[in-house]
C-alpha cells in the first residue's frame, strides 16, 4: 500500500484597510512608495491618526491624494509613488483596526487614498 502525501499552498493574505462609512468618499489606491517630492503638500503628525482624519485634512487643502505612513503621519500629494504591495502593516495610532503605512525592504510605504 502506498501512502500518498499531498501538499497544498495556503493563499497569501494581504492586509486591507478597514473603512468606515465616512471613508466611502475616498478610494483606497493601494500601498505605495512615498509621493515624489514635487507632489508633496503638507505633512501633519497626529497622536490619534485615522484614515478619516487624513482624508479630511487633504480634502480641506484641496489635494486629491491622502497618504498615511508611520502610523501617525498624514501627507497630501498630487501623484502617488510606485506600488509597494507588502509594505503597509503599521496600525494607525487613532484606530488599530486601520493600516497607516509601513516599511517595505527598508523603505517607507504609504497607505494611499484618492480623495473624492
Amino acid at each position: 500500500m502506498t501512502d500518498a502525501t499531498s501538499t497544498a499552498s495556503l493563499p497569501t493574505t494581504t492586509l486591507l484597510p478597514t473603512l468606515s462609512k465616512a471613508e466611502l468618499e475616498a478610494v483606497y489606491a493601494g500601498c505605495r512608495r512615498p509621493f515624489p517630492n514635487d507632489s508633496l503638500n503638507g505633512h501633519t503628525v497626529y497622536e490619534d491618526l485615522t484614515i478619516e482624519l487624513c482624508i479630511h485634512d487633504c480634502r480641506q487643502k484641496g489635494i486629491r491624494l491622502a497618504g498615511l505612513y508611520g502610523g501617525s503621519k498624514c501627507l497630501c500629494g498630487t501623484r502617488g509613488g510606485n506600488l509597494s504591495p507588502n509594505g503597509c502593516t503599521i496600525p494607525c495610532t487613532g484606530n488599530a483596526d486601520q493600516i497607516c503605512g509601513g516599511i517595505d525592504n527598508g523603505s517607507p510605504s504609504m497607505s494611499i487614498y484618492r480623495v473624492q
